[in-house]
């Protein structure tokens, strides 16, 4: 598994990479924008340019870019759903710019609906944005959600119905958060391989391109979306320990999104080598200068 973080982009996108390469990552993954608000600072040639030339100097093998947390795609409200469309074609445009590898997002929230109108809003969704971006190289990814309120996404079948529903299109592809799949009552626990049969069955593991790699703070199935640190959750190190040596995931990025404090002695440096600790044998990939979290 290629380990990474959720990184910042503050002080000028490029400097991801130096934050990640900091922490000892193999991928990163950043927002564009702020993920709270609609409106977004134009990405220039020249912004893109300097991200392309960090990227280009770095042992960073994946960039996965993740979208606006007010994006709903599901939802009934026309403007509103109008508005997170427009937004939407944003991120993937944005995403594109930078060259990034991946785009995640979550399918969205309905109420008054039922799942299968939620399902053909987030289809016409992809649809129009595709029209609109024409043909790009970043791949958007569904993300699986944790089971709070009126979500798409806690069953696997939900990622699975839309990933058919684009047909072969390979611009598509599934993201695997281990604390959303826990709490919404997939026990990775004590069903580690049954979690990821029914994976597979649902969606593909073949579409699966991305784990975002959380603990998580309440227990399986209660679906409260808390991540915790690495091991020290309700999902537990044995599970990460599973993960990292499973060579059916050995290519894919797995971004850290856990609780980090504001001190530097408090950092996804730390987790990473935890994780890394994890792994059994030689690891044949490290091509990082791991520095003060050796």
């Amino acid at each position: 598994m290629l380990l990474g973080a959720h990184v910042s982009i503050a002080s000028g996108m490029y400097k991801a990479f130096e934050r990640g390469e900091g922490f000892g990552c193999e991928a990163i993954q950043i927002f564009t924008k702020s993920a709270r608000q609609w409106a977004a600072k134009e990405i220039t040639d020249e912004i893109a340019a300097a991200f392309k030339e960090a990227r280009s100097s770095s042992p960073i093998e994946k960039v996965v870019v993740h979208d606006s947390y007010l994006i709903n795609l599901a939802g009934q409200d026309q403007e509103r759903w109008e508005k997170s469309v427009d937004a939407f074609i944003v991120e993937v445009e944005r995403a594109e710019l930078v060259g990034a590898d991946y785009l995640v997002l979550h399918p969205g929230y309905y109420k008054e609906a039922t799942r299968q109108e939620a399902l053909d809003r987030v289809v016409e969704a992809f649809g129009k944005t595709l029209d609109a971006v024409g043909k790009v190289n970043v791949m958007i990814l569904v993300e699986n959600t944790a089971g709070m309120g009126h979500g798409l996404g806690a069953e696997f079948f939900d990622t699975g119905d839309l990933l058919d529903a684009m047909g072969d299109d390979t611009r598509f592809g599934g993201c695997f958060d281990t604390c959303h799949a826990f709490v919404a009552g997939h026990d990775l626990v004590s069903d580690y391989d049954g979690v990821f049969s029914k994976y597979d069955d649902e969606v593909g593991l073949e579409r699966l391109k991305v784990f975002h790699l959380n603990d998580a703070l309440f227990k399986v199935g209660s679906g409260k979306d808390r991540h915790s640190r690495i091991g020290e959750g309700f999902i537990g190190a044995d599970v990460f320990t599973k993960l990292v040596n499973d060579n059916r995931f050995k290519s894919i990025p797995g971004i850290l999104e856990t609780p980090v404090e504001n001190d530097e002695n408090d950092s996804y440096g730390h987790e990473i080598v935890k994780l890394r600790s994890y792994v059994k044998g030689k690891n044949t990939r490290k091509k990082i200068d791991w520095g003060e979290y050796e």
